[in-house]
C-alpha cells in the first residue's frame, strides 16, 4: 500500500498519525476506500464570501460555516486514464439539510517526482 502522499513524503510519511497515514496511503491496487466521519467547526472570513458564493457549483469551497458541522470523508486511491497514481478525497457537509461537497484530486507525476 504506497499512496501519492507516501511518494511526496518518503520517510516522513513515518511522522503522520497512524490513521492520517492509513487514509492517504491508499494505492490504484488497493480494493477499498476510507471513510471518516465526525463534527467539525467552519468559519470563514467576510471578504471571502463573493468567491466562495460560487464555488459550490464545482463541489470546491462553500459559503456556510457553523459549529459542530456534520461531516463525511471518502478517500480512494487508483490509477487515472492516463496512468498516473491518484487518490480522490470527497467531502460531504451538512448544514441544517443542505449537503456541501468539496472534493479534492491529487496525481502523482512519476516523471517529474511530484504530486
Amino acid at each position: 500500500m504506497t499512496g501519492v502522499y507516501e511518494y511526496a513524503l518518503g520517510d516522513e510519511t513515518d511522522d503522520l498519525h497512524p490513521k492520517v497515514r492509513n487514509r492517504y496511503a491508499l494505492g490504484p491496487e488497493d480494493e477499498y476506500a476510507t471513510i471518516g466521519r465526525g463534527k467539525m467547526d467552519i468559519t470563514r472570513g467576510t471578504l471571502a464570501l463573493p468567491v466562495v458564493s460560487v464555488m459550490p457549483f464545482w463541489n470546491l469551497l462553500f459559503p456556510e460555516s457553523g459549529t459542530d458541522v456534520p461531516f463525511s470523508v471518502t478517500t480512494v486511491g487508483f490509477r487515472d486514464p492516463m496512468g498516473y497514481e491518484a487518490l480522490t478525497t470527497c467531502r460531504e457537509f451538512e448544514f441544517d439539510g443542505t449537503i456541501r461537497q468539496f472534493d479534492s484530486l491529487t496525481v502523482w507525476d512519476d516523471e517529474r517526482d511530484r504530486l
